[in-house]
């Protein structure tokens, strides 16, 4: 029986001469340590302050899942104060219903096996998650690409430093991913052969990865028809079973709960608003916001690379995968345009596609390299272990700097200067997530100088005393840990020094409200 890595196009009479320099015609024993020395780097990097707190990558999100996930382990916790589980739960409640909360309950479960809430374990999770889609994806890059450049797939997706804190994070996309790599392996596989094993797993693969996150279906949805069109042909595809089957697979576990949750639950009513944005697509500024936020993931010019490398692939049904997904991801970007140009990790799902484009590109540098075989492998080796080391280095710097530790010591301290559920009004970032997990306080939320500034070009602005004395009225401290921002309130930070400073540190103040420090009145 023919090996899956060594595919017939690539040995067929047809396929392209290899040079005499190639570095890899099959995968090798070195091939094999090289790609050894690349998972072990991208998971030693991914371990290191694997305690630190989830507010190095988009705080915000990672304490929204943090809470639930909390909420849902303290709901049955009969060790915890009564105020404890009560307050947990109610957490859990009011935070937004965004999509399956699989993560959440997960290590929910795994915390009640931990005996606490220990934000280590979603880390772990979302690690494991990351590690598992790559390496999916470098054996799909050797099915596609070839050996050599399944490597350069395998350092990008592993070893990109944007890339090794995003899969730290305690959000849908690393399960999302992992699952969405595994679809697209058993999906090359059934274009190959037909079988109907081949289609259940790809049908059953994609369903769980697009009920994760359903953006997974502006990647996946393109990629299965481009490879059921190359398989089946035009004329078949659409009286095909087995491509009916991969579709009903795919989409009805999504149809299922988003029925579930717009119109008979009503929990995912409120994910309409603020989504789509079509009026964006005529602002020629929203395309370089797009390119510019694109940017803080993947350099741009890198993406192009990969774009071109989609070309370079021997196999037409490859490329059309390819080709597919970058089609899909524009269509996600205009679909949500806000998103795609404000939020960096709304561009996570290209990065396998972007791995698979380099992998070609690498496969067709490093297979027509001239010279002796050993020179082209010593010279490729280097190369990416040079890579590797250099990247990897900056990913763990990365992660050392991100604050976090000192960020979360913030919330700890406000959490002993306050009692669980004071009354506060809070300007802070996150949306008060910090304060909700680490203080238990639920805040009233003082707006910034950008949303206030929002809500005068719409004509919502309110006057600073109205403002003032409608949230301060009733509460007992304005805690303030963006010191920043109060700077560029100079009312605000006139007000408050009408009152005494309770505690004053390391980046926080907390004021009491119950009355002025001069007796003066307050503005």
């Amino acid at each position: 029986m023919e090996s899956e890595l060594n595919p017939p196009e690539a040995s067929s009479p047809a396929a392209p001469r290899r040079a005499a320099g190639a570095v890899f015609s099959r995968p090798s024993t070195a091939w094999w340590a090289l790609v050894g020395l690349i998972f072990a780097v991208g998971l030693a990097v991914r371990l290191y302050a694997l305690g630190d707190p989830p507010v190095d990558f988009h705080a915000t999100r990672q304490l929204h899942s943090a809470l639930i996930a909390r909420g849902m382990y303290d709901a049955g916790n009969a060790q915890v104060p009564g105020w404890q589980r009560q307050m947990a739960v109610e957490q859990w409640r009011i935070e937004g219903v965004i999509e399956p909360q699989v993560n959440e309950r997960l290590a929910a479960l795994t915390y009640q096996i931990a005996g606490r809430a220990d934000l280590r374990i979603p880390r772990l999770y979302a690690i494991l998650f990351w590690m598992v889609a790559g390496v999916f994806l470098t054996w799909l890059a050797v099915d596609i690409a070839g050996p050599a450049g399944a490597l350069v797939a395998a350092l990008f997706f592993l070893i990109w430093p944007y890339g090794v804190t995003a899969s730290r994070a305690f959000q849908p996309e690393p399960l999302m991913i992992a699952l969405l790599a595994a679809a697209l392996w058993a999906a090359v596989r059934w274009e190959k052969r037909g079988a109907w094993g081949w289609a259940v797993a790809t049908g059953l693969l994609a369903g769980l990865s697009i009920y994760v996150k359903p953006t997974g279906l502006f990647f996946l949805g393109p990629a299965l028809l481009a490879l059921s069109w190359a398989h089946f042909g035009i004329r078949r595809v659409f009286r095909e079973p087995q491509v009916w089957a991969v579709a009903a697979l795919a989409l009805l576990p999504e149809i299922a709960y988003s029925v579930d949750g717009l119109f008979i639950h009503g929990f995912l009513t409120g994910q309409l608003s603020l989504r789509f944005f079509p009026q964006m697509w005529k602002d020629p500024a929203f395309y370089l916001r797009w390119i510019s936020n694109l940017g803080r993931a993947v350099p741009f010019e890198m993406a192009l690379v990969a774009l071109t490398g989609s070309l370079l692939l021997r196999k037409p049904a490859h490329r059309a995968l390819l080709l597919s997904m970058w089609g899909g991801y524009v269509a996600y970007g205009m679909a949500l345009s806000h998103h795609i140009s404000t939020h960096d990790y709304y561009h996570l799902p290209l990065f396998p596609v972007i791995a698979l484009g380099l992998a070609a590109v690498a496969e067709t540098v490093f297979q027509n390299l001239g010279g002796p075989t050993w020179l082209a492998r010593a010279v490729f080796g280097a190369v990416l272990i040079a890579a590797l080391v250099v990247n990897g280095y900056d990913a763990r710097t990365s992660i050392k700097r991100s604050g976090a530790v000192a960020q979360a010591q913030v919330w700890e301290a406000v959490g002993k200067a306050l009692s669980p559920g004071a009354s506060v009004v809070a300007l802070v970032p996150d949306y008060g997530g910090g304060l909700k997990y680490y203080a238990w306080i639920d805040p009233s939320l003082w707006p910034t100088s950008d949303d206030l500034q929002f809500q005068s070009s719409v004509g919502q602005a309110e006057s600073f005393q109205s403002l003032f004395k409608s949230q301060v009225s009733g509460r007992d401290f304005f805690v303030v840990s963006m010191l920043d921002e109060l700077d560029l309130q100079p009312q605000l930070k006139q007000a408050l020094e009408k009152y005494p400073l309770l505690r004053q540190g390391p980046g926080y103040m907390i004021y009491d409200l119950r009355s002025p420090a001069s007796g003066q009145p307050v503005p």
